[in-house]
């Protein structure tokens, strides 16, 4: 459990050091859209790779998948309907905040120290439902919803598209129904560049953090967070007393339980930045988000064990 908790405070640190190197002009605030190319078009795309080559999708995975789409199409539908009054920028701030789980970066690497290659997993599969629903569908109704698009199928689709996480996941997916992998020349190329992929992400939101803000962010931060947390509670209430245990195994619910509450994505920073959104709310949100993960993933794991 030690092992666990410094996983978690040195993904912490990463992000301080991105700070600090602000802090001391080394990098600038602007360097974040460097740094958001990198982790949404190189470093994560090829960590997905590495990560999902030789899954098998077998029918009891599949439940999980179908968990990943929920939690994220229940809150981006809520989050749709109760912003109808509010400007685009914050429509589409919210819907791209929306669920939006930070799973390989920082999940995967807890449910592996906690309960082993399974638990690997469990998470692996839920990702595929939150990656699809978070970088695709919630990707492209945050940028359509950003430039004051009306949401058509045929746009939307397409939008979708320019998600590289997206498209990863779903190149992916058709391999592995299809009982085929990637070769071990390309593994072995993109094991070295996912790699990098944690800290990278962890640096971006570092350098977009900024703590000498507004009370005003501080408060938009609480709320958003806030309601964040509680679908949490809501869903981790749903899936440990409703969810029959002929569907799911009693450490398949305490593995999506703990995965619940992951930060948020650390792609979602680099999509409100591309949408010309509120990077430093997103950046704090994130940050904070970190902080209550290191405390609360362990400790749920330990309550339900």
């Amino acid at each position: 459990m030690g092992d666990v908790i410094v996983k978690g405070l040195s993904l912490a640190a990463i992000v301080l050091l991105g700070y600090g190197l602000k802090r001391l002009g080394w990098v600038r605030a602007e360097h974040f859209s460097v740094l958001s190319i990198i982790v949404l078009r190189v470093t994560l795309p090829a960590a997905l790779i590495s990560s999902f080559n030789t899954v098998d999708i077998t029918a009891t995975m599949v439940w999980l998948i179908v968990i990943g789409l929920a939690v994220n199409l229940i809150r981006q539908g809520f989050t749709w309907l109760t912003t109808r009054h509010r400007s685009p920028a914050e429509r589409s701030f919210a819907i791209l905040h929306s669920g939006s789980y930070n799973v390989g970066a920082f999940a995967m690497p807890y449910t592996a120290q906690l309960a082993g290659p399974t638990a690997m997993v469990y998470t692996a599969m839920f990702d595929i439902g939150n990656s699809i629903t978070a970088g695709g569908i919630g990707y492209g109704w945050g940028m359509m919803t950003a430039r004051g698009q009306r949401v058509r199928i045929g746009r939307f689709l397409l939008t979708m598209l320019h998600s590289p996480v997206f498209i990863v996941y779903v190149a992916l997916m058709t391999l592995r129904l299809a009982h085929l992998s990637l070769p071990d020349q390309v593994i072995t190329f993109t094991s070295l560049v996912g790699q990098a992929n944690p800290f990278c992400a962890m640096l971006m939101i570092g350098v977009g953090l900024e703590l000498n803000l507004p009370r005003a962010v501080w408060a938009a931060a609480g709320r958003a967070l806030l309601e964040r947390y509680l679908f949490v509670i809501a869903f981790c209430l749903v899936i440990w007393f409703l969810i029959p245990s002929s569907v799911l195994s009693v450490d398949a619910k305490t593995i999506l339980v703990v995965v619940l509450w992951a930060p948020i994505a650390v792609m979602v920073a680099g999509f409100v930045d591309e949408a010309h959104g509120d990077v430093r709310l997103a950046s704090l949100m994130s940050s904070i988000s970190v902080i209550i993960a290191v405390v609360m993933m362990p400790a749920m794991f330990l309550v339900l064990r």
